[in-house]
């Protein structure tokens, strides 16, 4: 259990800093780029640990893990394009993946899996 709180915590601070790190560089009228970086770097980080852990990356199996982090981007990044203080998009964000992943967690949520023809 504990390992999942820090993994959503991790998650969550990941998709903040890459999509602050997109605005920071100049590409903040950018969404699309702005989300996309925010969500890859989040991927990209748990799926290094995975398989440095010799394990299968969340990201492949049927976790709420790509969805949270794309949620708590496009919030930061929304919440980034207002005068609110900087600390507001940060904190709303890392809420809500960390929530999102937690919920997931408790609930056992997962995304439907894609089936080949003639399969079940």
């Amino acid at each position: 259990m504990f390992n999942n709180v820090f993994d959503a915590l991790g998650l969550a601070s990941f998709a903040v800093i890459g999509t602050q790190s997109a605005i920071t560089a100049g590409y903040g009228e950018n969404a699309i780029f702005c989300v996309s970086l925010g969500t890859v770097t989040c991927i990209g980080g748990g799926m290094l640990r995975d398989i440095m852990t010799n394990s299968t990356p969340y990201v492949l199996k049927k976790h709420i893990y790509a969805l949270a982090s794309i949620a708590g981007c496009v919030l930061y990044w929304w919440l980034a394009q207002t005068e609110l203080h900087p600390i507001i998009p940060t904190v709303a964000a890392m809420m809500l993946v960390f929530t999102i992943r937690m919920l997931a967690t408790a609930f056992r949520w997962s995304l439907p899996k894609v089936h080949k023809s003639g399969e079940k």
